[in-house]
């Protein structure tokens, strides 16, 4: 790929990819991020009735566990964070959030070749990743 430089009013830039978001970053962006604001919905739902503040029915089931379920809420909460963080580095097309989207990718397909599951989910997975290392140069 050769890149070229453009005069404009406002001086140099280089011609590249980089910079355009691709279609498909952007929509795994979007359900990333949906996943990541479920997770911190759910794991303040968790916390919050492990530790009294909703009056829900169910919260006398977690008495006995309220600090499991504490505990489960928050790193339920931080997982949530990290979703959310990772899918504004995708939208921002940051090159940090494309390595750590492809090493969880990564780590999906080698647990189903261990799983021995050779269906569609490790199509669909080795296709994503190879996707990502196909439009890495729209990273910056």
């Amino acid at each position: 790929m050769s890149t070229t430089t453009t005069t404009t009013t406002y001086g140099y830039r280089r011609n590249s990819a980089a910079g355009e978001l691709p279609i498909l970053v952007g929509l795994l962006a979007i359900l990333i991020a949906l996943f990541g604001v479920f997770f911190l919905v759910v794991g303040l739902l968790i916390v919050g009735t492990s530790v009294g503040i909703l009056g829900l029915p169910s919260a006398g089931a977690f008495a006995v566990v309220s600090g499991g379920a504490l505990l489960a809420g928050v790193v339920t909460l931080v997982f949530g964070a990290v979703l959310v963080t990772v899918a504004t580095g995708l939208w921002d097309l940051e090159l940090w959030a494309l390595v750590l989207t492809g090493l969880v990718v990564a780590v999906i397909i080698a647990l189903l070749v261990v799983a021995s599951d050779f269906g569609w989910s490790l199509v669909i997975a080795v296709g994503l990743l190879l996707y990502l290392v196909l439009v890495r140069d729209h990273f910056y």
